[in-house]
């Protein structure tokens, strides 16, 4: 994923913490992972106690959305407003490919 600054980014979740990483060169030029934010899950998602942990199934790449399934449903947590919204009733779900689609209007004016 992309990192907040626009570099390379990882999230991880563990147990009910999502992490968010950087990777970062430091002034002797070697590069390695920081922790840029922690998010606690139990805070935004209905997981009081769960039979089984949230995974991570996916991310949408610009839209800085993660999607966290938990036995409750699939939810999308917007990463800037910390904003939570389910998005399946199902939680039986593993991974997660979002696709945008996008459009021009001078690609429209030729169609039409």
């Amino acid at each position: 994923m992309t990192a907040e600054d626009g570099g390379l980014g990882l999230a991880s979740l563990d147990h009910h913490e999502l992490s968010l990483w950087a990777r970062e060169t430091g002034a002797d030029g070697g590069a390695g992972w920081v922790q840029r934010r922690t998010i606690d899950l139990n805070a935004l998602l209905p997981i009081d106690n769960p039979k089984r942990l949230p995974c991570l199934s996916g991310v949408a790449e610009g839209a800085d959305v993660i999607f966290v399934s938990t036995e409750d449903g699939v939810f999308t947590i917007e990463l800037k407003s910390l904003q939570a919204k389910k998005v399946s009733e199902t939680g039986e779900v593993e991974l997660i490919y979002p696709f945008v689609t996008f459009y021009t209007e001078t690609l429209l004016e030729k169609v039409q």
